[in-house]
């Protein structure tokens, strides 16, 4: 009994580019839509520490890797809190949901 498997290069280049795009649009996606939750939750006074919330592409690694930071200094203490104020979470919420989100289209991706 012989078994023949043929792979095509240029399917797998193809599908490797396209897996490619589905990871970026999914990386993108969840940046998104964390930093939409991120700026609706912040607590606002100012609107400074909302305002300084940013999303950064690095592009030595391509579009694959982005981050979502508060860039405001007091951001930290509204997160964590301190000795004499409670903790109001608004990047941790934002970051699980995006998480969510990328896993769930990781998954749908994958099945494909």
């Amino acid at each position: 009994m012989t078994v023949k498997v043929q792979i095509r290069r240029n399917d797998l280049r193809r599908r490797g580019r396209q897996l490619q795009e589905e990871v970026t649009l999914a990386i993108d996606d969840s940046l998104i839509i964390s930093k939409t939750i991120a700026r609706q939750l912040a607590a606002v006074d100012t609107g400074e520490m909302r305002d300084k919330i940013e999303i950064t592409k690095h592009p030595r690694y391509g579009s694959q890797i982005g981050t979502l930071e508060a860039k405001a200094d007091h951001s930290i203490f509204i997160e964590y809190g301190t000795v004499n104020m409670d903790a109001q979470p608004f990047m941790t919420p934002a970051a699980e949901q995006g998480r969510r989100l990328f896993n769930k289209r990781m998954r749908a991706v994958l099945k494909k």
